[in-house]
């Protein structure tokens, strides 16, 4: 596996990122040129009242300028600029993207995602987590081509005050005799932290590789993970019976108890569906669900004795109306009217903070106007 321990190897990495992407782009430098705006804004703007946390207004710019070079290649930089006006915060930018990309090939830098995630493809039940999501540097620098089936991303964070490289995570996905190839790696330097701060990754170098495929009309997965240290080893598999999907995985895991799971899943195709699911550490869950016409309906209720109940209704004359809430005391209602262009007015009621899952409402009750450009 590859570590940074120094310049040197930084410096090799920095090759290994350009390299990787002039060679991509240098098959498209006979590609015709393509016509694209050379600067493009949009954004949005809110005004809210909130009877916890008061009068609250901001507003977003997006700004993209980007130019078609001779040699097929679009160069490009995006920004987002955000103003929130109470408290008299200052104008902030942020998600910034320089890029230059081919129909085969991209190399960005900026407010850019590690590449593992994207390409892994795992199966439940194992004893690590996800390959890290969330970058705690500065910026990413990320490169990827495509080669006929096979797509190689490798990214790696750029540490402005140090001025080095680390954190890299390493994609490969593919596709070979109807087979989904995927191979993941991030080295030691990943925290395992989300946006927020939250222990939701894994911690350190994390190596994985999937295929899956269909046999017999079953779809099957198998997939390993280890850190260099221990090792999970997992399968997936689901077969259709009509209109009922059933399935189960099994992992076995060297620091800790195999683990398992079976499923059954219903979609009648016309709106309803339905769900169980029961795995190895007693753990359950029932869903149902109905999606048809103007009303969507979720409900579920699993080992914790916890029942949760969403809805929406388009009413078809602008008005939305959504409600929910569970038998933990959470609940939420709201109605959202249509303007027109993309402004709405809406008012909406959350006993805590972002408990619909398709909404991000805040506590307690809130009335305001949007717009979007």
């Amino acid at each position: 596996m590859w570590y940074s321990n120094g310049k040197d190897t930084d410096i090799a990495l920095w090759i290994l990122l350009t390299t990787t992407a002039l060679v991509a782009f240098a098959g498209a430098a006979a590609a015709d040129g393509h016509a694209v705006a050379p600067v493009v804004f949009d954004g949005s703007a809110t005004l809210e009242y909130n009877d916890i946390t008061g009068l609250n207004s901001e507003a977003t710019l997006n700004v993209t300028m980007q130019r078609a070079l001779d040699n097929g290649l679009t160069a490009s930089a995006s920004v987002s600029v955000d103003l929130e006006a109470n408290g008299g915060q200052a104008l902030t930018a942020a998600d910034y993207v320089l890029s230059l990309t081919s129909e085969t090939s991209s190399l960005s830098y900026g407010d850019v995602d590690p590449v593992a995630a994207a390409a892994w493809s795992g199966v439940d039940g194992s004893t690590f987590g996800d390959f890290d999501e969330d970058s705690p540097f500065d910026a990413v620098l990320a490169s990827s081509a495509t080669f006929g089936a096979t797509t190689a991303s490798v990214s790696y964070g750029v540490d402005l005050t140090a001025q080095t490289f680390t954190g890299m995570q390493l994609g490969v996905t593919s596709t070979i005799a109807g087979a989904s190839i995927a191979l993941a790696y991030q080295d030691a330097d990943h925290d395992g932290l989300d946006g927020d701060g939250l222990s939701e990754y894994e911690v350190g170098e994390l190596l994985g590789v999937s295929v899956g495929t269909t046999l017999s009309g079953a779809t099957v997965t198998l997939a390993l993970l280890t850190d260099m240290d221990d090792t999970s080893f997992g399968v997936d598999v689901s077969y259709p019976v009509g209109a009922i999907t059933v399935g189960g995985y099994y992992s076995v895991n060297s620091a800790a108890d195999d683990a398992w799971g079976v499923r059954a899943d219903y979609d009648n195709s016309n709106g309803l569906t339905a769900g169980v699911l029961f795995e190895s550490d007693d753990s359950w869950e029932v869903t149902g669900g109905y999606a048809a016409n103007a009303i969507t309906l979720a409900a579920s209720f699993d080992s914790d004795d916890v029942f949760a109940v969403d809805a929406t209704y388009d009413m078809g004359n602008g008005l939305t109306v959504i409600a929910g809430g569970d038998t933990d005391d959470n609940s939420y209602a709201g109605v959202t009217y249509a303007l027109g262009e993309g402004a709405s007015a809406y008012l909406n009621y959350a006993s805590a903070a972002e408990v619909d899952p398709d909404e991000d409402l805040d506590e307690g009750t809130t009335v305001g106007i949007s717009f979007t450009f």
